[in-house]
């Protein structure tokens, strides 16, 4: 199979599928991911959000970036790519490249955000899968996205806002609880939200790239 020919085979219901395939073999792992950053999350809003104040979000930052260095490696050594090594420093360098013209075109208008998402939604599994350097990560993404940005965009959008709607409704029924478990609540949601994108950005390459034997084998 060319790449041309799995490009072309891209759509919303097959990344949202090739996703779930990859949950199936890695829940585990995906679920100590989810609970370890909410729970650290959860900490931090209590114990250090007054003496870090802004610190705690690069915290958070700098641990999600590892935890999906970990795991998105995993996934990618069982599916039979050879020597995924760990690129933390490269990873970390990326969310920086890209999310900040990311936060800039959301906040400026959400469709030059969403559309930036799209085109960069691979370079971290890019840069795990095939060794690359962090600039070559980005511009492979934005080249193999090109011609996929709405399907894409849709499989995105239904990993995240789904979490983040069910968070607001809890976040609603515990509010009289105390600010303690809404903050364990709201950093649970916004885990597992985080978790389904690093999924479907592995997905996402999956389809834009040949895939091996091993990563047949799995996704049968």
């Amino acid at each position: 199979m060319t790449s041309g020919q799995a490009a072309d085979r891209v759509r919303t219901a097959q990344i949202l599928g090739t996703a779930l395939d990859l949950l199936k073999v890695t829940s585990a792992e995906a679920s100590f991911a989810i609970v370890m950053l909410a729970g650290m999350g959860t900490l931090l809003d209590s114990f250090a959000v007054e003496s870090l104040g802004i610190g705690t979000r690069i915290v958070m930052w700098i641990a999600s970036t590892i935890v999906q260095c970990e795991l998105t490696r995993r996934l990618l050594l069982r599916a039979g790519y050879p020597d995924v090594r760990r690129r933390y420093g490269p990873m970390l360098a990326i969310s920086i490249a890209t999310g900040i013209p990311i936060i800039i075109g959301v906040v400026l208008l959400v469709l030059p955000g969403l559309y930036l998402v799209a085109r960069w939604s691979i370079s971290d599994v890019v840069l795990l899968a095939e060794n690359t350097g962090g600039a070559e990560a980005i511009g492979t993404s934005w080249d193999r996205t090109r011609s996929h940005v709405p399907p894409i965009t849709a499989a995105l959008i239904l990993a995240y806002v789904p979490p983040f709607i069910l968070g607001s409704i809890l976040m609603r029924l515990v509010q009289p609880f105390g600010l303690a478990l809404g903050s364990a609540v709201s950093n649970l949601t916004s885990q597992i939200a985080v978790a389904c994108g690093w999924y479907v950005a592995v997905a996402i390459h999956h389809a834009l790239r040949p895939p091996t034997s091993d990563l047949e084998r799995i996704f049968a």
